[in-house]
């Protein structure tokens, strides 16, 4: 990918991520990258809608390939790994950080669109990769994808409440309850 369109990405994905879809506009994503505003029609002739499909598609592969990565070995420690280095971003950002996807899912859940269905697309990817390490790590199939679900469906609601109470508390949790039940699962099946 060319460097320039990678940074209009970027900086798609953080002013998304701290404000919102809707809130953010062409103009601060061409400032905050510093691309020229041709440029960002060159590469996202869609405007906005375009930039975050693939800004959000971006995410999702990348977040979707750290899980792969990192949970392929163990699902338990890692997991907590990865809640952590999430709640240690948000609190780096003064709580204005967690996940693009989780903003942008949520602003446009009631819409019919290609952003909305880039943000079914990730989480798809997110929860595939999640029951991909589950079941290398023992889990049957049915219960994997369940697992996955679940466990997905709560590291969001943790971010979701660890923004809205400027707190990782709401991370912490998630991580201890989802730590101890992905152990007992594995200690069950192992």
């Amino acid at each position: 990918m060319n460097e320039t369109k990678r940074t209009i990405l970027k900086a798609a994905c953080a002013l998304f991520e701290k404000k919102g879809f809707h809130a953010t506009s062409i103009n601060e994503i061409v400032a905050e990258s510093q691309a020229p505003k041709g440029s960002l029609y060159y590469y996202f002739p869609g405007g906005k809608d375009q930039i975050a499909v693939e800004a959000i598609g971006a995410s999702g592969k990348q977040t979707a390939a750290r899980i792969r990565e990192n949970l392929s070995r163990s699902a338990a420690s890692p997991l907590a790994d990865f809640i952590m280095q999430i709640g240690r971003q948000m609190s780096a950002s003064g709580f204005s950080a967690g996940s693009p996807l989780s903003i942008v899912a949520a602003e446009t859940s009631s819409m019919d669109g290609p952003v909305n269905a880039a943000c079914r697309e990730a989480y798809t990817a997110l929860i595939s990769a999640m029951a991909d390490a589950l079941r290398e790590n023992g889990r049957k199939e049915e219960e994997a994808r369940d697992l996955a679900l679940f466990t997905i469906a709560v590291i969001e609601g943790g971010i979701l409440l660890g923004r809205t109470f400027h707190s990782v508390e709401p991370l912490n949790t998630s991580k201890k309850f989802l730590s101890n039940m992905i152990q007992e699962k594995k200690e069950v099946n192992g």
